[in-house]
């Protein structure tokens, strides 16, 4: 029963990495999903069901929900439900065999100095999602059916310069509409040239790292500090 795997697996995550229950479910659910307990295809429980055979508030089923289908393990159908995305991949087998039935042997790969300190330090699963963090926007509120249909608008028109790279710093219109935002509810005054699009802010501060500091130089941060920052400096050295 789902229930009960869930429930197992939480309690060995909270025993082992003390995580916060949201997270805990997460992961127990991802788990199911990669095992092949929960298949392609496969309704979800609603959230109150899940709720109340877990012992959990809905507040904490549903974060775990929606970070799922933010990265895309499930996704939801109005008037339908939640149900696990077609294109979820099952987990590796941990040992690997040959035709013949002779083990397989696999040298596992071996990180950087670097690459170590970066996969062990301020991570995510720890740091990302915490009470009361600031810019954890509410994504059922997001206007899914309007962003589709501009997006299938502008899908089936031609923009052959938007397949090339871009060296200009981004798709002009949007720097442009940027540099006029900030000029009019921000009194910044620029222009549109001096407007770079990124991705979001690790990737801002990893360019200002790469740009304006060299490898060994001192950054200074507030203490707490935004995670995702101390990694893209760590990164830089």
């Amino acid at each position: 029963m789902l229930s009960e795997f869930l429930l197992a697996e939480m309690n060995r995550l909270g025993t082992q990495d003390a995580l916060p229950l949201h997270r805990q479910l997460y992961e127990a659910l991802r788990r199911a999903m990669l095992d092949g307990k929960l298949g392609a295809g496969e309704r979800l429980p609603s959230s109150r069901d899940l709720a109340e055979d877990l012992s959990l508030s809905r507040n904490t089923v549903v974060a775990a929900i929606n970070q799922l289908s933010v990265e895309g393990y499930l996704a939801s159908r109005v008037g339908s439900g939640t149900y696990v995305n077609d294109n979820v991949p099952r987990a590796a087998p941990s040992r690997g065999a040959r035709s013949g039935g002779q083990p397989a042997t696999l040298q596992a790969g071996r990180l950087s100095t670097r690459g170590v300190a970066l996969s062990t330090t301020f991570c995510a699963t720890e740091l990302e999602v915490q009470p009361f963090t600031p810019g954890m926007v509410d994504f059922s509120a997001f206007p899914v059916a309007l962003w589709q249909r501009l997006q299938n608008k502008h899908w089936r028109m031609t923009y052959p310069d938007m397949l090339d790279y871009n060296t200009s710093g981004g798709y002009a219109p949007l720097r442009r509409a940027v540099a006029d935002y900030l000029r009019v509810f921000r009194s910044v005054h620029l222009e549109a040239d001096q407007v770079v699009i990124t991705s979001g802010t690790q990737q801002s501060l990893e360019l200002c790292a790469r740009l304006l500091a060299d490898h060994g130089d001192t950054v200074w941060v507030e203490d707490p500090a935004y995670w995702g920052a101390v990694k893209a400096f760590m990164a830089t050295g």
